[in-house]
């Protein structure tokens, strides 16, 4: 996975929350290194064993076998995690950041009309 920006999973809630059903897109805001690019989002959707949680997994490939990364910080670029609204009711975004030992949780919220997008 890659770094995720400060402020780079949205809370959609309010004017943001979403439309039960429709397909959604959630932009993420994260930071590849530079032997990193941006491959795909993988969306992992409610079920019984974690009823309330929908995982984003933004996925990047190794472009080079170095880990090396020249100093100045890669440039971070949206990510767009399209996937189908669950049922209405109040969920958990969670995204893995390797950068830190817990991911990043944001408020989702599912309502009868709402948006199609949310971003950060």
């Amino acid at each position: 996975n890659p770094k995720i920006a400060a402020g780079g999973v949205p809370t959609c809630t309010g004017t943001a929350a979403v439309q039960a059903g429709a397909p959604v897109t959630v932009k993420l805001n994260v930071c590849p290194r530079c032997d990193q690019a941006y491959d795909t989002c993988t969306v992992t959707l409610p079920d019984a064993s974690d009823p309330t949680i929908i995982q984003l997994d933004p996925l990047v490939q190794i472009c080079e076998p170095s880990n090396s990364c020249p100093t100045p910080t890669p440039s971070c670029a949206v990510v767009n995690c399209t996937f189908q609204a669950p049922a209405v009711g109040t969920y958990e975004l969670l995204v893995n950041d390797p950068d830190s030992s817990l991911p990043i949780q944001r408020p989702f919220d599912v309502v009868v009309d709402g948006a199609t997008s949310c971003s950060g």
